[in-house]
């Protein structure tokens, strides 16, 4: 009893309580709106201590480098909202934003730092700045920020140095990288890999200029004997790059002597290879197809207690596969599956054209489903392949044309190459009715091919059409996926209609020819002066139809 006393004491209290609320309610929210910014902009941020300031930018560091950037944004927001910043809590917010290419907060930061007493921005700041703008392709706001950073006096290091010749390096602005190179009194080894990287991607995109590879590897070997006279110690990596360099111009000219001498300088400087190292060397012997250097190579990884990776078997079986050598490229492939190595897109790739190319159609579909069943799609290139592949050499027409479904699905598009492979499949199985799909299909190849096309076909519509000629057909011409039937197209069709007894279908692919601009050729107009108006299966409307057939396109 005196429980429940209380509580319906207590329900009795709440209630009036809220009428006496509702009662104030207008009032309330009248002052709040009165005072509530004040209130909100006078709240004071507690000025963190230096356990908390240290484990804030430990938690956040930590997330950054597993790049869970969510939960690092999220950290940085309640961290913010509550406690007053620092220059190293807004140097490490600041490394967020640049990670996650969010320019206009860092912009925020930037200035926060700049009016904040206290707060001065210093050569943090301007690295991470930096590598934001540069990331952003926008190399003049970037030597604007170093610029300020030298007017305001602030110290470059050793990073903000190579941040800015690494800007120029990958936004090709190489004049000016090398230009900048000169300027630095004490380059690193990091220095001298960014100048070697970018020598290596400047000889690749002049592949096919010898003397401009030439120059580029005369600048190599000068930055090499800068850095032996430096007295800066080589790196695994730096040999990398060299290595790297030199195979691409050596081994394009089938001298592999100065590549090995670098490899046994690294040997006896007791740089220790790793498998970058020798995938390098076996991407060499692979354009030379060198199976004895290769084989040296395993070899060798095996002594460095290395295991060969999916680069590795990668250059390997696409060596064989050029080569056409079915049973090494099986052994390598088995020898991957067997160190637990899952194939790349790039190994399926090769497979399925060596496959193709050799007409296995056993180990061509067996390569394209182990593919799809390890999660990868297929690319445009293989879909092309396989569906081009099925159609000439498969008995079974409809696994052709489930690829090209599939294809379309995917969101890729059919070339002409493509249609007149499945109209040649189509006319040797004599099958009318997909030849008619494919061939509405090409006619509306501006629309959305995903979807398979049904067309209610009308003899009169389409002759009508076809004089008329189609008054978008400028507009259709412009759309990037605008296709067209080729003579090599309307041969196969006309073969095929006519010689199914198809008049109909017939009638309209004669018609659209005129429309596209494309004469009959020689075997059509053979193969409409061989039908006969006496077959069987004509009534008289198609007697008549063959008969006008004969008369309209006379030899």
């Amino acid at each position: 009893d005196g429980r429940m006393f209380c509580t319906t004491l207590v329900c009795r209290r709440s209630q009036q309580a809220h009428i006496a609320l509702r009662r104030v309610g207008p009032l309330a929210n009248y002052t709040q709106t009165v005072t509530s910014t004040p209130v909100t902009t006078n709240i004071t941020k507690l000025v963190p201590d230096n356990d908390t300031s240290r484990k804030f930018t430990g938690d956040l560091s930590k997330l950054l480098k597993q790049k869970k950037l969510s939960y690092a944004r999220r950290r940085a927001e309640e961290f913010r909202a509550k406690y007053q910043p620092s220059q190293q809590t807004l140097n490490v917010i600041l490394h967020l934003y640049v990670l996650e290419k969010d320019e206009a907060n860092a912009a925020r930061i930037y200035e926060e730092m700049k009016t904040t007493p206290g707060l001065a921005p210093d050569a943090y700041t301007y690295n991470h700045l930096i590598n934001l703008l540069s990331e952003k392709r926008k190399v003049e706001k970037a030597e604007e920020l170093y610029q300020t950073m030298l007017r305001e006096g602030i110290t470059l290091n050793s990073i903000t140095q190579n941040n800015m010749l690494r800007m120029y390096a990958k936004n090709s602005r190489y004049e000016s990288a090398e230009a900048y190179f000169e300027t630095i009194k004490e380059p690193t080894i990091v220095t001298f890999h960014i100048i070697f990287n970018m020598l290596s991607e400047m000889s690749a995109k002049s592949i096919t200029d010898e003397r401009v590879g030439e120059e580029l590897m005369g600048k190599c070997i000068q930055m090499v004997h800068r850095l032996k006279k430096s007295g800066i110690p080589f790196q695994t990596q730096t040999y990398n790059l060299l290595l790297k360099m030199y195979s691409r111009y050596y081994g394009r000219k089938g001298d592999t002597l100065p590549v090995l001498n670098l490899y046994r300088e690294m040997k006896e400087m007791s740089v220790a290879p790793d498998m970058i190292t020798y995938n390098t060397l076996i991407h060499m012997y692979t354009l030379l197809e060198s199976e004895e250097g290769i084989q040296t190579c395993l070899e060798a990884i095996a002594g460095e207690n290395l295991k060969p990776d999916v680069v590795t078997y990668g250059c390997i079986i696409g060596m064989y596969a050029k080569m056409g050598k079915g049973r090494e490229l099986q052994f390598h492939f088995k020898e991957m599956r067997k160190q637990g190595i899952e194939p790349s897109l790039e190994i399926f790739t090769q497979l399925i054209h060596f496959y193709c190319d050799m007409k296995n159609v056993i180990l061509a579909n067996k390569s394209l489903l182990h593919m799809m069943r390890s999660g990868m799609k297929p690319s445009r290139a293989i879909y092309s392949k396989m569906i081009k592949f099925s159609a000439r050499e498969s008995e079974r027409p409809g696994q052709a044309l489930t690829l090209f479904r599939r294809m379309l699905e995917s969101g890729f598009k059919a070339d002409m190459d493509i249609y007149n492979t499945l109209l040649k499949m189509t006319l040797r199985h004599q099958l009318v009715a997909d030849a008619m799909k494919l061939y509405l299909d090409i006619k509306h190849a501006d629309n959305d091919l995903s979807v398979p096309k049904f067309y209610k076909w009308d003899a009169d519509e389409e002759i009508e059409n076809a004089k008329e000629g189609n008054k978008n057909e400028e507009t259709r011409r412009r759309n990037p996926d605008y296709i067209e039937p080729t003579d090599e197209t309307f041969t196969l069709l006309v073969q095929l209609f006519a010689s199914k007894y198809e008049l109909e279908f017939l009638t309209t692919v004669l018609l659209d020819m005129g429309h596209f601009g494309i004469v009959p050729n020689k075997k059509i107009l053979a193969v409409i002066s061989s039908l006969n108006e006496d077959e069987p299966k004509l009534n008289e409307e198609g007697k008549e139809r063959v008969m006008w057939l004969k008369r309209t396109y006379k030899e």
